[in-house]
Order: structure tokens, then C-alpha cells, then sequence
């Protein structure tokens, strides 16, 4: 499905929007990410460019504003036996505030990830009946301190959305009439593409985890 649909919190109603093709489909599907100050983080995922799907630990950061996808270096990233989570996919990832209990015991100073188990095998339509690899799913729990993000990756908002916030804006009228279209606006909503919303929610600074499938 390539449906896109808008759920309104206040008044516990739906709205369909039209979606724009995808401009960039990358070869890893079912990734965790969350959108962050830096960008659009992502994690692990299944690779399928022939054959069977393999699991993934890799930690990227996707820009939001720019066709650029960088891969974040972790402590002794160099070492196959480094500290690190198992590869996976469809695991939970969340963004979270600074905590003076998490600084006290992992010295970690400012905002952090959270990420919960996930799933170490494969895709379910790789094994015969259609059933799941045996104990593949994952209960474990880590933290890792974006550091390295905080340090050499972090873009100014002033540059990107002033226009998008002001009501008066060009910008912000086009909005209105793709990803932020409401029926009582009238008409059809033209096409809205999902980097215009992770855009406008970073703008807005409401950071939340999402899985790119």
C-alpha cells in the first residue's frame, strides 16, 4: 500500500491525502528511525538486494534537506566484536530528554536513544509454512549518546524554516494545499511527499519514531 492518511488527535478524525511517488527507495526496508535534531536517524533493517534478506546494524543519518545519507561512527567501530547491539530489524527506537539517573549511571550528558528488541530473523516469507525463524525475537535493551551527532551534525534551523513557519508564507500556503490540507479548505489536496511532513514536524520540532518499511 502507498496510501497516505493524516489523524487529527483533537477531533478523532481521519484525512486522506494524496501521495507523491517516492523519489528515493532505498535497497533496506524496515528500519527503525527516529527524527531527531540532526535528522532522520536510521537503524538496522533487513538488506535485500538478491536473495535472502540479511539483518542489519548499521546507524545512519539521513538529511533532511539534502540527497545525503552518512553513516555515524560508534566507539571502536573498527572491532567486529565492539559493544553494540545485535543486527535486527523492527526494533523500537526512541529519542529521549536529558536525565540526570541516565547521566548518573552511563555518564551520559544531554538527550539519548532508547531502543528495545526487535526481530534477528529473517523475513517470515524466506522460511517454508510461512512460519518464524526459532527464538529470533529480541528482548534487550540499550543506550547509545549521539555524541558524535551533536558535535558534527547538527543543522540550523534558521535556514530552512523560517518560510515554512510563517503563516503568510508561500511556503507555508503550499503546505496547506498538500500535506496540511484539510476538507474545510475546500477542493482536492494535491500531491504531498512524506519528507514534506518529517520536515515540517522537524521544523515544529516534534521529534517521534517511526519504522521506514
Amino acid at each position: 500500500l502507498s496510501d497516505l492518511w493524516r489523524f487529527d488527535y483533537l477531533t478523532n478524525t481521519w484525512t486522506s491525502l494524496n501521495t507523491a511517488p517516492l523519489r528515493n527507495h532505498p535497497a533496506i526496508h524496515r528500519q527503525a528511525s527516529v527524527l531527531g535534531p540532526w535528522g532522520l536517524l536510521n537503524y538496522g533493517g533487513l538488506k535485500q538486494k538478491s536473495g535472502t534478506p540479511t539483518e542489519g546494524r548499521d546507524l545512519s543519518i539521513q538529511h533532511l534537506f539534502k540527497d545525503e545519507r552518512l553513516a555515524v561512527p560508534l566507539s571502536g567501530a573498527g572491532n567486529n566484536n565492539r559493544v553494540g547491539p545485535q543486527s535486527r530489524y523492527l526494533t523500537s527506537i526512541a529519542l529521549m530528554e536529558s536525565s540526570a539517573v541516565i547521566n548518573k549511571l552511563y555518564n551520559i550528558d544531554g538527550p539519548f536513544l532508547l531502543m528495545f528488541g526487535g526481530d534477528g530473523g529473517h523475513s517470515i516469507n524466506a522460511y517454508p509454512n510461512n512460519g518464524f525463524m526459532p527464538n529470533s525475537f529480541l528482548d534487550d535493551v540499550w543506550i547509545l549518546s549521539p555524541s558524535e551527532l551533536t558535535a558534527n551534525n547538527f543543522i540550523d534551523r534558521s535556514d530552512y524554516c523560517n518560510g515554512r513557519l510563517e503563516r503568510d508564507s508561500t511556503q507555508y500556503q503550499i503546505w496547506n494545499t498538500t500535506c496540511g490540507w484539510k476538507a474545510s479548505f475546500g477542493g482536492e489536496p494535491d500531491d504531498c511527499e512524506l519528507g514534506e511532513i518529517l520536515i515540517m514536524a522537524w521544523c515544529k520540532q516534534q521529534y517521534q519514531s517511526l519504522h521506514m518499511y
